[in-house]
């Protein structure tokens, strides 16, 4: 017979499996099992070169598993992202200043046209 606790942990999983299923018919998504999460998570982290302990410790994972099952999603080239946001971060390689999340920058993100400059210089 299962033990208060773990019938307690299938419930959940139980109510949690129902209530993703409802976001992905909101969502127009075919369904799918939640799992499908994890593999994707794994998947798209390796791809832009997160740590791979990192990852493993966040999906309850080892790398060898990692390593094993998604080696082709594994990048072999080091140090890129280091060596981009260096690049990314040099002085006077945006020639643009923004404030932090400002409105005009936010309005291009978002797709809006942009506004015209009150004379400040500011969007």
């Amino acid at each position: 017979m299962a033990s208060p606790t773990w019938k307690a942990a299938i419930d959940d999983q139980s109510k949690f499996a129902r209530g993703f299923q409802a976001v992905l018919r909101v969502l127009e998504i075919r369904p799918r099992p939640f799992f499908n999460v994890r593999h994707t998570f794994i998947s798209a982290a390796l791809t832009i070169g997160c740590n791979q302990k990192w990852i493993a410790a966040q999906t309850g994972t080892s790398i060898a598993m990692i390593q094993e099952h998604y080696g082709k999603y594994i990048r072999d080239d080091g140090d890129a992202l280091q060596r981009a946001y260096i690049e990314a971060n040099k002085p006077g390689v945006c020639s643009e200043k923004t404030g932090t999340f400002s409105a005009s920058y936010l309005g291009r993100a978002m797709g809006e046209p942009e506004q015209e400059s009150g004379g400040d210089g500011h969007g």
